[in-house]
């Protein structure tokens, strides 16, 4: 059966974990007025500039701009995914989490099949827009727009090369089948192969489309520069985890 977090259980844990006792396990905090400040566990300084405002359940930094509630927190400071984070806090206050269970073995099977593709997808993505010569470009365009690298790595935008099958190739190598790659929407079947397929985003910023805890379900691809792609955007088309509706 697929497995999910039941609706409103991320805000009822959230309602039960106090912010400042789960930083205070990582950030030596000394109360000022409302809030608590202390060293940045994010950048160095020598300054205190990270506050947690108990009232608001919200950490920030002045210096490097990181900021979030308390599932941010952990997702980062300890390099987790959402719902490992979730998972953790909840560990750590001893609330047990509320799931409820969906679907036949076999669906359950090729939907988390599809969801593990759209994750290496976002890590993939977002590798190539920080470590590659094409993504530096894009880059480089989505700062002189405005956006922080830390922003950037928040929300794992990422980069898809300007190349016919590098996404669905690099996935190949790694056990995901054509067929997999095509019911995700990340690939696209040809017409003039048999059992191939090339990738659906090419040239684009790519920005992840996530679920209710976090788990990347789908893609808003944006072209930065001119090409011979006519749609300024490509999305997700339907598919077992993403609906347009």
């Amino acid at each position: 059966m697929l497995k999910s977090l039941k609706d409103g259980e991320v805000d009822e844990l959230k309602s039960r974990t106090n912010i400042v006792d789960i930083v205070s396990e990582y950030v030596k905090l000394k109360k000022q007025g409302k809030n608590y400040l202390g060293l940045c566990p994010f950048h160095k300084e020598k300054t205190p500039s990270f506050s947690v405002d108990s009232s608001r359940q919200f950490f920030h930094c002045f210096g490097c701009g990181a900021g979030g509630d308390v599932i941010n927190f952990i997702e980062r400071i300890e390099n987790m995914e959402f719902i490992e984070a979730v998972e953790f806090i909840a560990k750590k206050v001893g609330y047990s989490l509320k799931y409820s269970y969906t679907g036949s073995p076999k669906t359950r099977k090729l939907r988390e099949k599809l969801i593990e593709l759209n994750n290496l997808a976002k890590k993939y993505y977002n590798y190539i827009l920080f470590n590659s010569a094409s993504g530096k470009q894009a880059l480089k365009y989505l700062k002189d727009r405005g956006f922080s690298k830390e922003t950037l790595e928040k929300f794992k935008v990422g980069y898809a090369l300007n190349n016919w099958d590098n996404f669905s190739l690099f996935a190949k190598k790694r056990g995901y089948s054509f067929y997999e790659l095509a019911e995700s929407g990340l690939s696209i079947k040809s017409k003039k192969k048999e059992g191939q397929v090339y990738d659906r985003f090419r040239g684009r910023i790519m920005f992840p489309i996530e679920d209710v805890v976090g788990k990347a379900i789908g893609f808003g691809g944006r072209i930065f520069k001119q090409t011979r792609q006519s749609a300024k955007y490509v999305n997700t088309p339907e598919t077992k985890l993403f609906s347009k509706e």
